[in-house]
């Protein structure tokens, strides 16, 4: 599979990540005041971000470029923060546990972006090296 097409299912993938994550907002963040529509345009935006600047930042530690590699970072932690901090800052009167569950769900998600970013930077790597041989 090519670097490109990689990158073409991992685009799918986020946005269909994002969609899920609308259905949830819509489901149970409305009702605390969330403007579902701004939240979409926001979720979806920021995920389209997310993939294209995750698989440069992947791009840029395997090609041991550390400089582009921070400047991706950055957007990969925009784009990955912005709709959760939307949905915070505009919802009111959420209940505790909705809450909690909500940052245990970032959480989590964060973390599995973070092995899912490892594992892509070390077989890109070692595909790399097989390249080379």
């Amino acid at each position: 599979m090519t670097r490109q097409h990689k990158e073409r299912v991992w685009f799918a993938l986020s946005l269909a990540y994002a969609a899920l994550r609308v259905l949830g907002a819509n489901t149970f963040l409305v009702r605390y005041g969330l403007n579902i529509a701004v939240f979409a345009t926001i979720e979806f935006f920021s995920s389209a971000v997310l993939a294209i600047s995750s698989a440069r930042f992947v791009q840029s530690v395997v090609d041991a470029k550390r400089s582009v590699a921070r400047r991706w970072f950055a957007v990969v932690v925009t784009s990955f923060a912005t709709p959760d901090l939307y949905a915070v800052l505009v919802t009111h009167k959420v209940p505790p546990t909705l809450l909690a569950l909500l940052v245990a769900m970032l959480l989590g998600s964060a973390g599995i972006a973070m092995l899912g970013v490892q594992r892509r930077v070390k077989r890109a790597r070692l595909e790399r090296r097989v390249s080379d041989q």
